[in-house]
């Protein structure tokens, strides 16, 4: 991809300083400064030793905490209700009893905004 980019910039370039006048030089090369990108994805700014400590510690935190850190486990009572989780569908199930003959049963979702009808 950064080939292509590359090629579709010098051709870019070279096809305006070809129809462009002397007196609009400046203008070409205003306008491949425009067209300038870094060569890697990657590239990143210098930064001050501090920022860059700073950066690397924070980052090495992180890493460590999700590495031994237990994994969050969804709860499965809420009060007097049993809670049932489906996080792939975006559903959950909570039930409940009130007395001796009445069942609570509540379905919650997450919709996208679209109903079905």
């Amino acid at each position: 991809m950064a080939r292509f980019i590359r090629t579709a910039q010098r051709a870019f370039v070279s096809a305006a300083s070809k129809t462009l006048t002397n007196g609009s030089q400046s203008r070409i090369a205003s306008a491949s400064s425009l067209l300038q990108f870094n060569p890697y994805a990657t590239y990143q700014t210098h930064k001050s030793p501090f920022t860059a400590k700073i950066i690397r510690i924070l980052s090495n935190e992180i890493e460590n905490q999700l590495d031994y850190a237990p994994p969050h486990q969804p709860a499965t009572s809420f009060n007097s209700f049993t809670v049932r989780d489906r996080p792939g569908e975006m559903w959950m199930t909570m039930r409940g009893k009130y007395g001796e003959y009445e069942e609570i049963k509540i379905e919650v979702t997450m919709f996208d905004g679209c109903f079905c009808s």
